[in-house]
């Protein structure tokens, strides 16, 4: 049986599945005491799961406000402090941390079902570190989810992101990724948002400013974001409008 550490459990939910090398070893650095609790891997990826299915479940059973601005993802939308980023917005968080395009297509019926007026998506990193799953094998997955959205919610306006940069591990894999989701910029609908080149350091791995972990935004990336976003499709709003933003 495999089994995991307690920091193995905190780099898996780094959602570093593949590379958690680096960031187990600061994990145990700050770990006091030392001693260390052995969990199953299979525990671990149950308790994922139902974790994914628990917070599916709570926004199906209590819907947040239609219309709104939603942000769906894994982590780095859940860690995302989107209503403080954009206060003049009507903001939706649903994010989950570790989820993949399978598990976004599995969710997708309670986001389409409170028909954004703007819908951003930002999945796909985990595909490789927890499904091992190809770029090509994750881009489809999310062709179909954009399909879903533009069937189910046809007047929403579409987002796309490209992943973020991560540690050079994963460089090749998320290149080969993007380059597939800046081709959704020619579907009818849709539209990308690239957030690689603002978060890029100079070795090609994510700039060490704006994370602690190799993968996860602190402050400084998320302003990086917000200020992409409101040179975009979510500019600053007046106070006098901001109360019907959407």
């Amino acid at each position: 049986m495999k089994l995991t550490t307690m920091p193995q459990i905190a780099c898996f939910f780094a959602l570093a599945a593949s590379g958690c090398a680096s960031v187990e070893g600061q994990v145990e650095r700050r770990l006091s005491p030392p001693a260390q609790t052995m969990v199953p891997q299979a525990a671990l990826d149950a308790y994922i799961e139902l974790r994914h299915e628990r917070r599916a479940e709570l926004w199906r059973a209590f819907p947040s406000q239609q219309g709104a601005v939603v942000f769906a993802g894994s982590s780095i939308v859940e860690e995302g402090p989107f209503e403080g980023m954009f206060p003049d917005y009507k903001v939706v968080n649903r994010g989950i941390g570790a989820d993949t395009t399978v598990g976004l297509l599995a969710r997708l019926d309670e986001i389409v079902a409170l028909q954004p007026n703007k819908l951003f998506l930002y999945i796909g990193g985990n595909d490789r570190s927890r499904l091992r799953d190809t770029p090509e094998a994750a881009f489809a997955r999310l062709e179909e989810i954009v399909r879903r959205v533009r069937v189910s919610s046809p007047t929403t306006e579409l987002y796309v992101h490209t992943l973020f940069p991560r540690e050079q591990q994963h460089g090749r894999w998320i290149e080969e990724f993007n380059a597939l989701a800046r081709g959704l910029e020619k579907t009818n609908g849709v539209r990308v948002i690239d957030v690689h080149p603002i978060a890029v350091g100079e070795d090609g791995s994510i700039d060490p400013a704006l994370t602690n972990d190799g993968i996860h935004l602190l402050p400084e990336g998320y302003r990086r974001w917000q200020a992409l976003l409101r040179r975009g499709p979510l500019p600053a709003q007046d106070s006098a409008a901001s109360g019907d933003a959407q």
